[in-house]
């Protein structure tokens, strides 16, 4: 029988499906003290931008994660402000809090602290995900530890879960029956309001259909949203269509995978994901041995560490240019990565493997975007592979007026109408755009101001006409729109929206500021493969993997049919990807 939307928004809520982006340490890449050795993400082109005073000043950095150690070493001088998120019960009314282990969820702990019988802390994924992002370089003892990439960037710091020890989650216990859900809500609008540039979400986790208008306005924005794939060898989708169940592969979103120093994909998530819009470095870096260690060691950093250094770029970018969008600044990602550079133009693996490439920081703050257009380029391709998909073709089409129980049937993940937000917004952003080139080529001056970004907040978007006015045209005929050189891959495959880790999964919720981290350091070890990709099963469940559907590694998937209402499903795609973005 198919979910009723009341109950899908209810599941939605609260049973959430982390995917895996954990730190997943030390057994593959030998154990060595805190050295260069493990922040060859920290290079050069960095280096040089600090030189030029380019290190994240002025840029505000939403960071979502588990609940960070205010007073590590490595954070002092860093401008952090934490909030604990906000949370909502089950009917999405009542707003609840979240505890863990008896103990009630703070915006940071002091190092030293323990909590929820555990302890004590000296870091924490989300203390991680800030090191390398704001870090100071300076560990407990004078040692040295991770080296921050934007330290000088403002961070908004929201605590949503806390993990006791890497790779073991611990979720949010029921308050009076109910289990908390985030509220993305309040978070992204705050982003918004609070004029956040970047947000990054090192984690994976089932989004309910009242969150999507949330991601969509940030998107509206320009705001530049950072996640990562699951830290698993299981295949993703063949075809760069995003999802909008999940945050980490929500459209527009930037979904990393986690690359070696050499370029290849890190053991850990070696695997093909058409989903996947970039690799960014995440494995051979600084982990702390455990969360109740003061030192640090080269490890996996997995997808997690991946997304944080990846945010840390962006960042660097819209400091280096000021007068660009943010959806200029993905554009410029996208366009200049490593392999753009070798094919010549922009360019997406046929493997779907490793998106449009590896990240090139250097290209990211030597090319001046602000001929390209004001188009999240990610999203653009995302919602034209979906319309030429059998499966995803009404995804980002729907109208809540004419559809209001989504798209899917009894036995499928319904998607929800809110998804068709998604295209329309997709499509203001092109109208916008069509706008400013027709101004340039008119002669007009300011013609920025009909952008997409420029307009957000216009209650049609935009709503401006061109002028005549003088503004000289576009050195570049195309105004920034060449013609990308996508690549086609057909072939069927396996779409897989939830992952488990090879240290297991975290579950999260909705709601303000929540300091969630996904799992980190542990061994390195192959993920055994099931039949399915993980999944939970009906019920209200914890998030913690034994008590909620997820199989540990060596264990078996749960089976599709067993998947509760609102889980992510695995659905078969034919494989029909876009080549003619302009």
């Amino acid at each position: 029988m198919r979910w009723p939307r009341a109950v899908w928004r209810m599941w939605m809520s609260v049973m959430t499906t982390l995917m895996a982006l954990s730190i997943v340490v030390m057994s593959v890449v030998p154990q060595a003290s805190a050295s260069e050795d493990g922040l060859w993400p920290v290079n050069d082109a960095v280096r040089r931008a600090w030189s030029q005073g380019i290190d994240g000043s002025g840029v505000k950095v939403t960071v979502i994660d588990d609940m960070p150690i205010a007073d590590h070493p490595d954070l002092q001088g860093a401008d952090i402000t934490y909030s604990v998120a906000s949370f909502y019960g089950m009917d999405r009314k009542e707003p609840v809090y979240c505890s863990i282990g008896g103990q009630r969820l703070q915006q940071s702990l002091q190092a030293g602290d323990t909590f929820g019988g555990a302890g004590p802390f000296y870091s924490s994924h989300g203390t991680l995900m800030l090191q390398w992002i704001v870090g100071s370089g300076k560990g407990y003892e004078g040692k040295p530890d991770v080296r921050g990439i934007a330290d000088g960037a403002e961070i908004d710091f929201h605590a949503i879960n806390f993990s006791m020890a890497p790779g073991m989650p611990n979720a949010c216990s029921a308050v009076n029956g109910s289990l908390p859900g985030i509220n993305f809500t309040d978070i992204l609008q705050n982003s918004v309001i609070e004029n956040s540039r970047v947000v990054n979400m090192s984690f994976g986790v089932g989004l309910a259909a009242d969150d999507i208008s949330s991601f969509v306005s940030a998107l509206r924005h320009g705001v530049i949203m950072v996640s990562g794939r699951a830290n698993t060898t299981e295949a993703g989708s063949d075809s760069l269509t995003g999802d909008p169940r999940a945050n980490n592969y929500f459209p527009g979103v930037v979904t990393v995978n986690s690359m070696m120093e050499d370029g290849s994909l890190a053991p850990s998530s070696d695997t093909a994901d058409g989903n996947v819009s970039v690799l960014s470095p995440g494995y051979g870096v600084l982990v702390p041995a455990a969360y109740d260690y003061k030192d640090v060691s080269t490890g996996n950093g997995g997808t997690s560490t991946a997304a944080a250094v990846l945010s840390a770029y962006v960042t660097l970018a819209i400091q280096k240019w000021p007068k660009a969008t943010g959806n200029q600044i993905l554009q410029s990602l996208v366009r200049n990565t490593q392999e753009a550079a070798a094919h010549g133009g922009a360019w997406l693996d046929p493997e779907h493997r490793i998106g449009f490439g590896r990240v090139d920081v250097d290209r990211l703050l030597t090319v001046d975007p602000t001929s390209y257009p004001d188009i999240n380029p990610i999203l653009e391709i995302q919602v034209k592979n979906a319309a030429k998909n059998s499966v995803t073709k009404d995804w980002y089409t729907q109208d809540c007026g004419t559809n209001p129980d989504g798209v899917g049937g009894a036995a499928d993940d319904v998607v929800p109408c809110e998804a068709g937000l998604i295209g329309k917004e997709y499509e203001r952003q092109k109208a916008a755009w069509a706008k400013v080139k027709q101004c340039r080529s008119d002669g007009g001056s300011d013609c920025m101001r009909y952008s997409a970004t420029a307009t957000a907040d216009d209650e049609e978007g935009a709503s401006q006409t061109p002028d005549d006015g003088s503004e000289t045209k576009s050195r570049d005929s195309a105004v920034g729109v060449p013609t990308w050189a996508w690549w086609v891959a057909g072939g069927g495959g396996l779409f897989v929206v939830a992952g488990g880790v090879a240290a297991g999964v975290i579950a999260s919720r909705r709601r303000r500021r929540t300091s969630y981290r996904g799992s980190h350091v542990q061994p390195v070890r192959s993920v055994a493969a099931g039949p399915r990709p993980p999944q939970y099963v009906p019920g209200p469940r914890s998030s913690y993997p034994s008590q909620s559907g997820y199989p540990m590694p060596g264990q078996g998937a749960a089976r599709h049919d067993d998947i509760g209402a609102g889980q992510a499903a695995p659905y078969p795609y034919p494989g029909s990807q876009t080549n003619d973005v302009r």
